[in-house]
């Protein structure tokens, strides 16, 4: 992903997209349920744990490792092995590491808890089978599932003065699709979502004024 506010989704919205009904309902700050993207075999996920990146198509948070199994929504992105497009990131963008398991007793807390790794997307997502999962389905469509029992935790609200660095702010909670993504900062919308149609196919992060705040360590 980019290094900057230069930071944007490019391209349209691929076939896969399905128009989803009864989406979710915005929330000052995105709700429970949690997953680990990384556990291999029967190792605990490091924390912070590394290897996280920025989607240059489509605009998300997503597990790099996972690349092959991954579904991306954004025309553009490369068709994978797995018959769905891929999530891809841009040479010199930021290697995010997501803290786990360190959050507090209440999804008020800071970090928040609660964020999962859907297995289906590669995607970061917050609220146990939640949103609206790209790769989930014949098509896509159908909700995140839980990939490992790891409950990310996000910092909010902490930059200040909005850093675009370190730690990098302006990421959101998209209330349609239910996953992290970058807005930059100005404007409501931002890269392609799930959720929506070609029509309407923005993140937005419209019923929460959340403000996450993510690490980085080198880039790739």
């Amino acid at each position: 992903m980019a290094t900057d506010e230069g930071q944007q989704a490019i391209d349209g919205i691929s076939r896969r997209r399905v128009l989803r009904g009864g989406l979710l309902a915005g929330a000052g700050v995105a709700t429970a349920g949690a997953v680990s993207a990384v556990l291999t075999g029967t190792a605990k996920a490091a924390s912070p744990q590394p290897g996280w990146g920025w989607c240059r198509y489509c605009g998300t948070m997503w597990w790099t490792p996972g690349k092959p199994h991954s579904a991306c929504v954004a025309r553009g992105a490369p068709l994978g092995p797995n018959g769905f497009q891929n999530h891809g990131v841009a040479s010199g963008a930021y290697n995010y590491e997501i803290f786990n398991n360190v959050g507090g007793l209440n999804n008020q807390s800071n970090p928040q808890p609660g964020w999962r790794w859907c297995n289906y997307c590669q995607g970061l997502f917050w609220g146990g089978n939640s949103g609206v999962c790209a790769g989930h389905g014949i098509d896509g469509g159908d909700p995140h599932v839980a990939g490992s029992g790891t409950s990310y935790d996000l910092h909010f609200n902490i930059s200040g003065l909005g850093s675009t660095t370190y730690p990098q702010a302006y990421w959101r909670w998209c209330n349609a699709c239910s996953l992290l993504y970058w807005q930059g900062s100005s404007g409501d919308l931002a890269g392609w979502c799930p959720a929506f149609d070609p029509n309407l196919g923005n993140h937005h992060h419209k019923g929460s004024g959340t403000n996450y705040d993510i690490y980085h360590v080198g880039t790739y």
